[in-house]
C-alpha cells in the first residue's frame, strides 16, 4: 500500500484488463475533448517517481567523488553566492547539494561536447561550458549547463538527469513497464503511473517540452518531461531529494481545498495501475500486435533487430510465430 494519499491504485490481474483500463479514449482520462493525463512505465511497482540523477546513481557518485577530491578544501558554504546555500543551517547538506548539482552539470556538458566533437547534432546552446570551480566555491556564478533540449536528449541516451519522462499515450508507458532490459528480478508487479496534467500546469511540478525535430525518440514516444524546480530547497534543508509523490502530496495538503477547487485538480492526481510480472510476455505480445515495440519507440536498425528477437523469445515454447 502506498504511503501517499494522493495516489489511486488499480491492480489488474491479466494483461488484457491492464490494457483495457489504459485505453486512452476511455472517459476516465478525458475532460471534454482533452486528455488531462500523462503516463510513465516502471518495471517495478515499488519504485517511486524520482529522477535517475537522484537514485544513488553510480555515474553521479563517480563524478562527485572526483569533484570532492579537487574542490572540497576550497568550499565555504557560508560565503557562497547562492542565498539558500549561504543561509543553510546544515552545512553538510548544503555542500552535498552543490556537489550533486555540479556532478549533473558535468555529465551533461561532457555528453554535449563529445556529441558535437563526433559530428552528432547538438540542440540549441548545447555547447555551453560548465563553470564547476566557480560554482562550487564562493565566487558568484551560476552553474552553466546545456539547454533543456540537450538535457532531454541526454536523458534518452542514458545520462542521469533530474528530468522524469512521460508519454501522452498509456500503451507506450505499458511497453516501458514491460521492458526485459530493465526488469527487476525481485519485482512482483510492474506499473504504469498516470499523472494529471494540472499538476504540471499550476506550479506543483514543471513541464518541459522540446522541439521534436531535435529528438526523434521524443517524437516516436509522444513524450514530454517534468521536473521539480523546488526540490533543491528540500535537499538543502533536509538532506534528501523528494519523490514527486511527496511534492504533490505536500502541495495538496498546503492548499486544499481552495487551490484544488480553483485549478480543478483531483484529490488523487496520481494513479498507479499494476500488473503481475508473470503477465509480461502476454502484455508484450499484445503490444507487438498494436505495433508498439522498442523499434517503434526508439527507431534504429539495432533496435529493429532487438525487437524481432525479443518477441520471438516468449513464443519458443508454443511453436507459434506472431
Amino acid at each position: 500500500m502506498d504511503e501517499f494519499s494522493c495516489i489511486e491504485v488499480r491492480d489488474c490481474k491479466k494483461a488484457e484488463k491492464f490494457l483495457e483500463y489504459l485505453t486512452r479514449t476511455d472517459d476516465k482520462w478525458f475532460d471534454g475533448l482533452d486528455c488531462n493525463w500523462v503516463f510513465r512505465g516502471h518495471t517495478n511497482s515499488d519504485w517511486k517517481l524520482i529522477p535517475s540523477a537522484w537514485r544513488n546513481n553510480k555515474s553521479i557518485e563517480l563524478v562527485e567523488k572526483q569533484l570532492r577530491k579537487r574542490y572540497q578544501s576550497m568550499m565555504d558554504t557560508s560565503q557562497h553566492a547562492n542565498g539558500e546555500v549561504k543561509k543553510a543551517i546544515n552545512k553538510e547538506f548544503a555542500a552535498n547539494y552543490l556537489f550533486q548539482e555540479a556532478s549533473e552539470g558535468y555529465l551533461l556538458c561532457q555528453f554535449s561536447r563529445l556529441s558535437d566533437e563526433l559530428g552528432f547534432f547538438v540542440p540549441n546552446d548545447g555547447k555551453k561550458y560548465c563553470f564547476i570551480e566557480r560554482f562550487l566555491t564562493k565566487t558568484p556564478a551560476q552553474l552553466l549547463v546545456p539547454s533543456p533540449a540537450i538535457s532531454a536528449l541526454a536523458q534518452h541516451h542514458g545520462i542521469p538527469t533530474r528530468l522524469l519522462d512521460w508519454t501522452r499515450k498509456p500503451e507506450i508507458a505499458a511497453f516501458f513497464a514491460s521492458s526485459f532490459e530493465d526488469q527487476q528480478k525481485n519485482a512482483k508487479k510492474i506499473a504504469v503511473w498516470a499523472m494529471h496534467r494540472d499538476v504540471l500546469d499550476h506550479h506543483v511540478l514543471t513541464e518541459l517540452t522540446c522541439p521534436r525535430s531535435d529528438n526523434h525518440f521524443l517524437h516516436a514516444q509522444d513524450g514530454l518531461f517534468s521536473y521539480d524546480s523546488r526540490a533543491h530547497s528540500v535537499f538543502i534543508n533536509k538532506g534528501y531529494w523528494p519523490c514527486f509523490e511527496e511534492t504533490i502530496e505536500n502541495c495538496i495538503n498546503r492548499n486544499c481545498p481552495e487551490v484544488l477547487k480553483k485549478v480543478n485538480l483531483p484529490s488523487k492526481p496520481l494513479r498507479k495501475i499494476t500488473l503481475p510480472t508473470k503477465e509480461i510476455n502476454n502484455l508484450r505480445e499484445l503490444l507487438w500486435k498494436k505495433r508498439i515495440s522498442k523499434a517503434h519507440l526508439m527507431p534504429t536498425y539495432d533496435n529493429i533487430t532487438k525487437s524481432i528477437f525479443s518477441i520471438l523469445e516468449p513464443t519458443k515454447d508454443s511453436g507459434q510465430l506472431i
